[in-house]
């Protein structure tokens, strides 16, 4: 399970990257655990070495960015 984490907080990081790099400064991220948000926002997580330059860096550009978090319920999730 904490693979899992890892590897979508990963992903989260990549997006937030890419979107720096191309000049996206308002950004919505939509993520499915409340738990994740938190602790990618607040820098509450306990990272594997490999990610942690990565983590370090991302808080710093999400600093110069306008973040929105939006929290998919399941029902939202599991819709066609």
């Amino acid at each position: 399970m904490q693979s899992t984490f890892f590897s979508e907080l990963m992903i989260v990081i990549l997006i937030i990257e890419l979107a720096y790099e191309r000049e996206w400064l308002n950004l919505r991220i939509k993520c499915d655990s409340m738990l994740r948000i938190l602790h990618l926002c607040n820098g509450l997580l306990s990272l594997p070495w490999t990610l942690i330059d990565l983590y370090k860096n991302c808080l710093l550009l999400m600093e110069q960015m306008e973040m929105r978090f939006c929290l998919l319920s399941s029902e939202t999730s599991m819709s066609p």
